[in-house]
C-alpha cells in the first residue's frame, strides 16, 4: 500500500514566540486515520499545515508524492481543489448562494459538471435532501455543518480533511455523518483523516495518532 501523506520535522511558530512541533507520520493511500486530542493540542493546526493552508516554520509535506509547499500559490490552489476535500469548524458556505449552489460551485472550481442528481442522493444521505433551495442564513449550526461536508464530498477527492465533522451534531447526525464519510472515502478510495476531541468517534478508526 502507497503512502498518500507524510510529514517530517514540522514546527509551527508564531509571532509571539509560541510553537508547534509535530513528530514524522505518515498515512497510507485507502486508510481512515482519527487524529485525536483535547482542545489546545493543535489539531486544527496540523490540518491546516497538511491541505497547504498554512505554511510550516519548517518540515515537509507531501501528498500523493508531491512537496505541496514546493508549489506556487496558484498552483497550490489547483492542487488542492483537485485532490483534497476540506471541512472545516465553519462552514465558510457562500452566503448568496443556496446550498446546492454552493455545490455546484465547487464542482465548477474543480472543472467538473454539475451532475445535479448526484449531489441530492449527497444531499438526501445527509438528511439535508429538504434544505437543497435553502440559503446559509436559513440553516442550523448543524446544517451548515452537514452542508460543508456535502461541499467536500462533491468532487470525489484522493484526501478528505475534516476539522471537528462532529461536534455539532447529536448522535443520530453524527452517526450518518461519519458513516457517509467513510462510506464515500471507501468507495472513492480516499484517504480519511479526522481530527477531533469527540470521543464518540474512536471506536469507528483503527488508527488513531493522538496529540
Amino acid at each position: 500500500m502507497s503512502v498518500l501523506i507524510s510529514y517530517s520535522d514540522l514546527e509551527v511558530r508564531y509571532k509571539n514566540g509560541i510553537g508547534l512541533s509535530f513528530p514524522g507520520f505518515e498515512v497510507d493511500k485507502g486508510t481512515h486515520c482519527l487524529i485525536l486530542g483535547d482542545s489546545g493540542t493543535g489539531k486544527t493546526t496540523l490540518l491546516h499545515v497538511l491541505c497547504g493552508l498554512m505554511k510550516p516554520s519548517s518540515g515537509i509535506v507531501t501528498v500523493a508524492g508531491v512537496d505541496i509547499y514546493g508549489l506556487s500559490p496558484k498552483r497550490m490552489d489547483q492542487f488542492r481543489g483537485q485532490h483534497v476535500g476540506l471541512i472545516f469548524q465553519q462552514a465558510h458556505l457562500i452566503k448568496s448562494l443556496t446550498v446546492l449552489e454552493n455545490l455546484k460551485m465547487a464542482r465548477w472550481l474543480a472543472g467538473l459538471g454539475e451532475n445535479t442528481s448526484e449531489l441530492s442522493v449527497i444531499l438526501e444521505r445527509l438528511n439535508m435532501g429538504d434544505k437543497i433551495k435553502s440559503y446559509p442564513h436559513e440553516l442550523s449550526q448543524g446544517q451548515l455543518q452537514r452542508a460543508a461536508i456535502a461541499r467536500a464530498l462533491v468532487n470525489r477527492p484522493r484526501l478528505l480533511i475534516a476539522d471537528e465533522p462532529t461536534s455539532a451534531l447529536d448522535d443520530r447526525n453524527a452517526e450518518a455523518v461519519i458513516a457517509l464519510l467513510l462510506e464515500q472515502a471507501q468507495s472513492y478510495g480516499a484517504t480519511l483523516l479526522i481530527a477531533t476531541h469527540d470521543k464518540r468517534l474512536k471506536d469507528k478508526f483503527s488508527s488513531t495518532y493522538i496529540l
